[in-house]
């Protein structure tokens, strides 16, 4: 049931929410631009180390590989280390998915 009492508007001042507002808008700001930076630095380490692995030499600048030396072979190392990152992951999945199966139900 719906009260027939009038609406009284808020006449008292909102300056907490107001504070709030503004401290987690100052917040999503710096979170921004701290990832803005995060993402730059990590854009130029992968071309950091792209050009250490391929042609040896130190810079942040992005080539094609197109040119490269390694020419079709360029997809061992790729491999080598996909299997060097993975199996530890494959296996630690694998161990966990065995712990919970034995566990009483």
């Amino acid at each position: 049931m719906a009260s027939s009492a009038p609406l009284q508007p808020i006449t008292g001042r909102l300056e907490g929410a107001s504070f709030r507002i503004e401290f987690v808008s100052i917040l999503a700001a710096l979170v921004g631009v701290l990832s803005g930076l995060i993402a730059y630095v990590l854009y130029d380490l992968i071309g950091l180390f792209t050009n250490l692995a391929y042609y040896h030499e130190w810079s942040f600048h992005f080539r094609s590989l197109e040119n490269t030396h390694l020419g079709p072979w360029i997809i061992v190392p790729i491999l080598i280390l996909i299997a060097i990152i993975g199996t530890p992951i494959y296996v630690i999945r694998d161990r966990r998915k065995r712990r919970s199966n034995q566990r009483p139900r």
